[in-house]
């Protein structure tokens, strides 16, 4: 088996290397690779419906194209989008579309991104260098197994969807697929699993399993910490699956999974007195050279804690990467535009002017926009980046954070999902008038990251029922629930006191703002020390009373 993996880590690293040498050709000048993508584009999207009312024949220039085509978000195209979906019409683009890839929304609890056959090309455009570039800066990863996080669906979605969504390898062509598919750790048939829970916990036993783990790739550093809790959590139950090979009892829903058998794993996780330590982890996957995360903003304190958990392999962080289209990623030690992807451009943080990539100055604060082959044209999104410098004429990036909300661990709460659940709060009960939504880092809690509700009001208010009607309106919004599925972030917590508004400008008055300019936001993050009330929210249960 070892050996028909390797074959195949040579087999992918060598299909990959054409994607690499495809990138680095071009760093000298992105200029007319991004002219050629926009034109293919837009010959993709004439014959649609989008392309006929933007009047778009496929030759556009540049300028043209954007005297055309306003700036556009996700609510310019979600009825176009709910039409494709219904009819099967090329809608926004006449690619063939082979999947919708859900996401959290602003205007929506869900948004459907179409995955055309030009879109899941350009991701491809993005995957083989990227792949070719970790085998060679990391020999140690062509041996061994390697485990991708999947694209993790919520519980109540997984009977509505294709299993397909669920499966990230179905991003790369089928002989692609082939390769990498006998290099994983874990099987794509976890995504089945019924419940999130379920699949956490087989994806576990899969990787307690793998003595010869090499490299693991997750999006948000919670998340393998939230994996780790899990295997502590239950580790006797994981030991007795892993000794005997069988599911149990408990465990009918994965019945349809092989079981993994480990005797190095079920030795290990049956020792009571080995903590996950780094000594016991480093036992358990002597192999382990690589961990993928991120490792910025928000994500800075948690990519810390892998480093001490893990400080036998290497973190590395990630570009930046949405459901929509992919921006930047790591290489030789920076993070440049995936120029070879999309069509890209940037709004200029602080003068509002659009600039082509190859226009963009270090030191500048951009705003990317995105024209892929989904059909989504000039497609804001909400990230802020900073120019860092170049990769010749490639520029690079540091990600700032988002422009819009917060996100902790991969929730990304909008000003706007975050303001409906305010109102119905306040529709709800009409004792209590809701402040804002607090995001808390455990930095500052010493617990699990978590949201809570700020609202006015007395001791009479009933906080635990806010808290559980309020955590009910969030379980509604996608990449939330998912964060709650997957044990990244705790259940909301409620706070109602008279005093609500200045506990919010306690926060303003600690970071040197002052408290008459300051506007209440329906949510913001709470990036400094917890006053009293807040504190007490986190000692106790969901709710809280202060006078």
């Amino acid at each position: 088996m070892d050996m028909l993996t390797n074959i195949a880590h040579q087999a992918a690293m060598a299909v990959s290397q054409k994607g690499y040498r495809t990138y680095t050709s071009g760093l000298a000048d992105i200029r007319p690779h991004q002219q050629r993508i926009l034109a293919s584009i837009l010959r993709a999207v004439r014959g649609s419906a989008s392309g006929r009312y933007y009047g778009l024949t496929g030759e556009e220039s540049i300028e043209r194209f954007r005297a055309k085509v306003p700036l556009t978000e996700y609510a310019h195209w979600e009825k176009q989008i709910e039409r494709q979906k219904k009819t099967g019409e090329p809608v926004l683009s006449t690619s063939p579309c082979e999947r919708y890839q859900p996401t959290s929304g602003s205007t929506s609890d869900i948004k459907w991104i179409p995955y055309t056959r030009q879109f899941l090309s350009q991701v491809d455009a993005f995957i083989s260098p990227m792949i070719y570039r970790m085998y060679r800066q990391y020999p140690g990863i062509r041996k061994g197994v390697h485990y991708w996080s999947l694209s993790w669906i919520p519980t109540e979605l997984r009977s509505h969807i294709s299993p397909n969504i669920n499966d990230d390898l179905k991003l790369l062509p089928w002989w692609k697929r082939m390769f990498m598919s006998l290099t994983m750790a874990v099987p794509d048939s976890v995504a089945h699993a019924p419940t999130s829970e379920a699949s956490m916990f087989a994806t576990a036993c899969y990787l307690c399993a793998a003595e010869n783990l090499s490299l693991v790739s997750v999006w948000s550093p919670t998340f393998l910490l939230s994996m780790l809790d899990l295997i502590s959590d239950h580790r006797r139950e994981m030991a007795s699956v892993l000794a005997s090979g069988a599911w149990g009892e408990a465990r009918q829903s994965l019945a349809y999974l092989p079981c993994p058998r480990s005797r190095h794993g079920a030795d290990i996780l049956a020792n009571r007195e080995a903590e996950l330590s780094p000594k016991t982890l480093s036992r358990l996957w002597p192999g382990l050279r690589v961990i993928s995360a991120w490792d910025t903003w928000t994500s800075t304190p948690w990519a810390s804690k892998i480093k001490e958990l893990f400080p036998f392999a290497v973190l590395e962080g990630k570009g930046l990467l949405a459901t929509e289209g992919i921006v930047s990623m790591p290489f030789d030690g920076q993070y440049p535009l995936t120029y070879q992807c999309h069509f890209y451009e940037f709004v200029d943080w602080h003068s509002g002017d659009i600039l082509n990539a190859w226009e963009l100055k270090k030191g500048q604060v951009v705003q990317p926009v995105l024209t892929t082959g989904a059909g989504l044209l000039r497609y804001l999104l909400h990230d802020r980046l900073e120019v860092t410098g170049f990769l010749q004429s490639c520029p690079c990036f540091l990600f700032l954070g988002r422009s819009d909300g917060v996100d902790l661990v991969g929730e990304k709460m909008s000003p706007e999902a975050a303001g409906r659940v305010l109102n119905r709060i306040s529709d709800t009960y009409s004792s209590v008038r809701p402040v804002s939504l607090l995001a808390v880092p455990s930095s500052h809690s010493g617990a699990t990251d978590g949201y809570v509700l700020l609202c006015e009001g007395d001791e009479t208010a009933p906080a635990g029922d806010i808290a559980e009607r309020a955590e009910k309106e969030l379980r509604g919004i996608y990449h939330y629930n998912l964060a709650r599925d997957l044990g990244q972030l705790a259940h909301l917590k409620c706070v109602v006191s008279p005093a609500a508004t200045a506990i919010y400008q306690s926060r303003a008055a600690a970071r040197g703002m002052v408290a008459g300019n300051l506007k209440i936001e329906p949510v913001v993050l709470w990036n400094c020390a917890l006053p009293g009330p807040l504190c007490n929210a986190f000692a106790g249960p969901v709710d809280a009373r202060v006078n």
